[in-house]
């Protein structure tokens, strides 16, 4: 729910905004999206003392998990005394926002607001992990970016604004410790002219160990594409994010990311190519042929191999190529996270997962975004799924998103989803020693400190002494918790 302003509100209205009547539509713990925008701050700086408290009481157990800073036009606290109140009372708000263990995101203006306030937002809000930046001003770009230096909770930085201020920005992106991923968004809507690919370039040559996320790109032309494309193969990144876009050919965009030397590369949205006719699936098939040359790739993120699918309807031709980019998964010497999200499934693709659970032995992060796949796997792979996991002692993560398992009972062991999850918690213990296949009184002391490490789950201790039956002899002292 996105909390908006009229001008000149009392107390009243604003605490009644601020505390939604709860319905099915709107429960009570609904998460906000909060603009403190100038009709806002006004009114609460017209308040009393009092109304100002009770704004700030409400605000604290407010569910709010964004706020917008934007179109404030305060004055300067230096220059008058309606500047110094202004900035009391943005102190009071933020430091009300900052207790707020909800909030994880700031969406912040620098175009509207003035340069003083960024150090105040900054200073308080404590709780953000996300930070979206909007503007053009290079003097206030820099005192922003200036206090999100001490933030040791920033992991996400969404940038809309010009390429050319990325190289003033870079020095002081280096110094984000806790930086993770960066999202570019420029232009109309991505649209990337010539000036602006060569500024992304500069972002993929930095040499940040993060994430680059590029958001939507489309081209003006023919040679801002191929700016890009050379910047995407010599990057020197962590790793790259297609999320959407349209591009030329799915060929040599694979072949750039080929070449560059990064260890995670995602397509956290359907891409669209000009050339037409089913570059989708020729881009995952493509991919599935490129796989093995990506020598360093750690992490693989299909997280919408949804685009392969024709009008929703899951064919025998869709379920070749997803096969083949599972295949490659399993063969690939390096890869240890994969997440992927389609719609649809049958025998022949939940095997090809069951083999790559099975198989690949330095899988540890497996996620399954999109929980109807799940769901939908046939009744008789799913045991074969389940039991690929107990062969698997590498998994320290299986995500399944939301299962519901009361929807299809009939087509689902009700112990599914504990079962999984009481290996892979195995797996975090330290099972790996039976990899090899031996089980005998030499594997006592590690199955021992198995058990220690998960002496407060009896379905864990349960099932491992199941796999290890010498720990049920006499001379074992079995550390189980009270």
């Amino acid at each position: 729910m996105i909390v908006t302003w009229s001008p000149n509100l009392s107390s009243a209205e604003i605490i009644q905004r601020l505390t939604p009547t709860p319905s099915r539509s709107s429960p009570r713990n609904a998460l906000m999206t909060l603009h403190i925008d100038g009709n806002f701050f006004t009114s609460f700086m017209l308040m009393d003392e009092s109304e100002r408290e009770q704004v700030l009481n409400v605000l604290k157990t407010s569910p709010v998990q964004e706020t917008r800073f934007h179109d404030l036009g305060l004055p300067s606290p230096r220059a008058s005394k309606e500047g110094e109140s202004a900035s009391l009372r943005m102190r009071e708000l933020c430091l009300a926002l900052g207790s707020l263990s909800t909030l994880d995101e700031a969406n912040y203006s620098y175009a509207t607001c003035d340069a003083w306030m960024s150090d105040i937002v900054f200073k308080h809000l404590t709780h953000v992990t996300t930070v979206k930046l909007t503007g053009t001003n290079s003097e206030n770009l820099d005192s922003t970016m200036v206090s999100l230096q001490g933030f040791s909770t920033i992991k996400c930085l969404i940038l809309l604004i010009p390429t050319h201020c990325y190289s003033q920005m870079l020095p002081l992106l280096s110094r984000m410790g806790s930086l993770e991923e960066i999202r570019l968004r420029t232009g109309n809507y991505g649209r990337l002219s010539l000036l602006n690919a060569t500024g992304v370039v500069q972002v993929l040559q930095s040499k940040l160990p993060v994430q680059i996320v590029l958001q939507h790109f489309t081209f003006n032309n023919a040679e801002a594409h191929s700016v890009l494309l050379h910047g995407i193969a010599t990057a020197n990144v962590r790793g790259i994010d297609l999320s959407g876009g349209k591009y030329e050919d799915p060929a040599p965009l694979l072949s750039a990311v080929a070449s560059c030397r990064i260890k995670s590369f995602r397509f956290t949205r359907a891409l669209s190519f000009k050339t037409g006719g089913n570059c989708n699936r020729i881009f995952y098939s493509t991919l599935a042929e490129t796989l093995s040359s990506m020598t360093q790739l750690e992490e693989l993120g299909c997280e919408l191999l949804t685009g392969v699918v024709m009008m929703g309807q899951v064919d025998q031709a869709d379920d070749d190529v997803l096969i083949k980019l599972i295949k490659a998964v399993t063969r690939h010497p390096s890869i240890k996270s994969f997440k992927f999200d389609i719609e649809g499934c049958t025998n022949k693709l939940d095997a090809a997962l069951a083999d790559c659970v099975r198989q690949n032995g330095q899988l540890t992060e497996l996620q399954i975004l999109n929980s109807s796949d799940v769901q939908s796997m046939m009744p008789n792979t799913l045991p074969k799924f389940l039991d690929a996991v107990k062969l698997n002692y590498t998994l320290r993560s299986i995500h399944l998103t939301d299962l519901d398992l009361s929807l299809k009972m009939n087509h689902w062991d009700s112990n599914f989803k504990q079962s999984v999850e009481t290996l892979v918690k195995l797996n975090v213990a330290g099972r790996s020693y039976l990899s090899d296949g031996s089980i005998d009184t030499c594997h006592q002391r590690e199955g021992l400190i198995v058990l220690e490490r998960v002496n407060q789950d009896l379905d864990c201790i349960f099932v491992h002494l199941l796999e290890n039956p010498y720990l049920c002899k006499g001379d074992c002292v079995l550390p189980v918790a009270a």
